[in-house]
């Protein structure tokens, strides 16, 4: 937690509250600082946290009410990964239980904090530990929940995928043999045979992606640049973007730094992303890709000082995004799209395998990818990269 900057949103009752605040916060306390900002209503407190800019909201009240009540648990209920903390004039313990109870994370007298500004620090630096430390209880929890089925399921795609593969095989082989007969005599016929041949190999490659997701695999990582990679991976896809009318925007910078990278693994991942793509797309559109280098946001997931993040606010990574102009997810479905479990109507995007993959292979670079909603009205695909910096 050393030299972290905690973001306090302070709901503005009157400007002697937010004196208060700022002097009392205006020191550090074991190695985090605080950076204050105020609002003047509850609206304004729901807008900051729901865009991840703020890490604790500090609220005055000078005794438990039904406007207390109402303002607390709006903002519990909008944005609970938020602590709250009160700050009331009453003294009375059993007073300040009410705000605790309601759905603050704790309560300070006034008077205590102005005549004790190290006890407010502690407290939000506190409330603010405690939240994460939730969240990170809450992760493991998922995880832990969810092994059983990832036991389950590996041991089921792999003994799936090789009954499958086998006699697929034994169809491609004829399918060829007869491919070699017809091409010269009946067209028609060649071009079904042909058709059938696609298909085949197209179950094959989701038998594949199976078998990759039930065997944990082992990297083989050399020093490279990055680009090349997508650049492949862009050309295999090329055909079915063709064939689906799709015109393709390419971003890629210039100035990327190499990094540690399979990359025969990462040409699959941006393949898997790319056809994700282009099956949520009907009639035509569009898919933008794009590479750049940036220090890591620090609002970012798995990012932060803590033992569990990935990153570290700042980190030199580099940013592949994958833009496309198909379906829009719903908000509470985004989060889910790299589950392989999770099961949707919305069967435009049917690739939940690939995509379960291409996660895997990321995290195992010590990366990390986010689904989001694409300002073109589709989704944002974005992989995040250490480099070697």
């Amino acid at each position: 937690m050393s030299n972290h900057k905690a973001r306090v949103l302070v709901m503005r009752e009157t400007e002697e509250f937010v004196d208060i605040i700022r002097r009392s916060l205006d020191e550090s306390v074991e190695g985090m600082q605080f950076e204050l900002k105020a609002v003047d209503d509850v609206q304004d407190v729901l807008s900051h946290c729901k865009q991840a800019d703020t890490d604790i909201v500090l609220l005055e009240f000078n005794e438990p009410s039904k406007e207390a009540l109402s303002e607390i648990r709006m903002i519990r209920d909008s944005v609970r990964r938020v602590p709250i903390v009160v700050l009331t004039d009453s003294e009375e313990q059993i007073l300040r239980l009410h705000f605790i109870h309601w759905g603050a994370r704790d309560c300070v007298a006034r008077n205590e904090a102005l005549c004790c500004p190290k006890l407010l620090r502690r407290v939000v630096r506190y409330a603010i530990e405690r939240q994460q430390i939730h969240e990170e209880l809450d992760v493991a929890r998922q995880v832990l929940s969810q092994k059983p089925r990832v036991d389950t399921m590996r041991q089921l795609a792999a003994g799936v995928a090789h009954e499958i593969r086998n006699p697929l095989q034994v169809v491609l082989t004829g399918v060829d043999l007869l491919k070699r007969d017809d091409q010269e005599n009946d067209e028609e016929r060649f071009e079904i045979l042909q058709s059938l041949s696609d298909a085949i190999n197209r179950a094959d490659r989701v038998v594949q992606e199976l078998i990759s997701l039930s065997q944990p695999n082992t990297l083989d990582l050399k020093i490279d640049h990055l680009n090349p990679v997508i650049e492949k991976a862009l050309q295999v896809i090329r055909k079915e973007m063709n064939m689906s009318k799709i015109s393709v925007i390419t971003a890629l910078s210039n100035q990327l730094p190499k990094i540690a990278l399979d990359t025969p693994h990462m040409q699959s991942v941006v393949e898997s992303l790319l056809r994700n793509a282009v099956k949520s797309i009907t009639d035509g559109g569009q898919i933008l890709v794009k590479s750049y280098h940036q220090g890591m946001p620090e609002n970012a997931p798995m990012t932060g000082n803590r033992a569990a993040d990935r990153f570290y606010p700042g980190e030199d990574v580099i940013v592949v995004e994958i833009h496309d102009t198909g379906v829009e997810m719903p908000e509470d479905q985004l989060t889910k799209m790299l589950d392989p479990f999770f099961m949707t109507t919305y069967s435009e995007r049917d690739t939940r395998v690939s995509l379960a993959v291409a996660q895997n292979i990321i995290e195992m670079h010590g990366g990390l990818a986010t689904v989001g909603h694409s300002p073109s009205g589709g989704l944002m695909i974005r992989l995040f990269l250490k480099t070697l910096q």
